[in-house]
């Protein structure tokens, strides 16, 4: 993916948040327990699919 915009849309505890190119946000831990959190995240996200979609 070639990047032409950044912009930093946020911060918490765990992570950042960045808008890339106007269409994809990327999420980016900061720690090793946040990384953790993600990883949960993404074992969730086919289960949530279903029930938003």
């Amino acid at each position: 993916m070639k990047i032409n915009h950044i912009v930093q849309l946020g911060e918490g505890w765990m992570s950042r948040a960045y808008l890339i190119n106007h269409e994809a946000v990327f999420r980016f831990s900061k720690e090793k327990d946040g990384a953790m959190d993600t990883e949960k995240e993404i074992k969730a996200l086919p289960n949530l699919k279903n029930i938003f979609l």
